[in-house]
């Protein structure tokens, strides 16, 4: 029951963060490698190109975010609740990059 709750928070952190915090940090690491990415410019330029961010925020975030709620609040206390929300965050952000490297190739 413990684990089928962190499942469905970490389903809800997956859509708020992905809608605000992860698209600024993508949108962030984004902006910073769009000289040697010449399609991160032009998605940006484009009427619904930032929209892709958005999306590849909560993509990977409904996969990442309902694996860590579950490990949160299972009974096996190894994890550090400080360590376990930083290497999320970070896993988070890695594959986010990587997808957005991906489309925008």
């Amino acid at each position: 029951m413990r684990a089928l709750k962190g499942i469905c928070l970490g389903l809800l952190f997956s859509f708020l963060y992905g809608l605000i915090p992860g698209f600024f940090i993508l949108g962030a690491l984004g902006l910073a490698s769009s000289s040697f990415l010449p399609g991160v410019s032009r998605m940006m330029e484009s009427t619904f190109g930032p929209m892709a961010l958005i999306l590849i925020s909560i993509i990977v975030g409904i996969v990442i975010f309902p694996v860590a709620g579950a490990i949160w609040f299972s009974k096996d206390k190894k994890w550090t609740k400080i360590r376990l929300a930083l290497i999320t965050l970070l896993i988070h952000t890695v594959i986010g990059y990587g997808l957005l490297v991906i489309v925008t190739v």
